[in-house]
């Protein structure tokens, strides 16, 4: 008996899903013992002769049978690992399950870590960022700054370290 969310589930999918559905477990003993030696196309003539058509009653390609499958052996998979959650209230634990937990024993050689040194009183908060509008260099500047990094790099090129 199946329930009213697996019917609406299976009411969506077409005739070819239902069926390897329904078949899941012959149809791939089938697969299995066949080996490799496993056409497609054959599969798909089958199931048209069986009377598993489309939805718009045309006979069942290869394509269509193989991703079908692939697909109910996703869903297959899928239905195995997953948990159902069902409402209501959780249970208290049986006698025996929750017990107390005792404070770690002493172990030689091992230290309590030393406590932090206090913060001075009066000491204000460092500032790590200084923000300010930007403004445009002076032509004086930017030469300035354009000697300083190509000095650099020169040294960087000669290996030198810059000071």
């Amino acid at each position: 008996m199946r329930s009213r969310v697996t019917a609406a589930f299976l009411a969506r999918r077409s005739a070819l899903y239902r069926h390897f559905l329904e078949n899941y477990r012959a149809f791939e003993a089938a697969k299995d013992r066949a080996a490799g030696h496993f056409r497609w196309k054959d599969v798909a003539a089958a199931l048209t002769e069986a009377g598993v058509r489309t939805s718009k009653g045309e006979p069942i390609s290869a394509l269509a049978a193989e991703t079908t499958w692939r697909r109910v052996c996703k869903d297959v998979a899928a239905r195995g690992t997953k948990r159902v959650r069902r409402p209501g209230r959780a249970k208290e634990p049986g006698p025996g399950i929750v017990r107390e937990v005792a404070a770690p024993a002493f172990v030689p050689g091992l230290r309590p870590s030393a406590p932090m040194p206090p913060l001075p009183a009066n000491r204000p908060p460092e500032k790590k960022h200084t923000f300010r509008l930007a403004r445009m260099r002076t032509d004086e500047e930017s030469r300035e700054y354009a000697a300083k990094e190509r000095a650099e790099m020169m040294d960087r090129m000669k290996g030198n370290k810059p000071e």
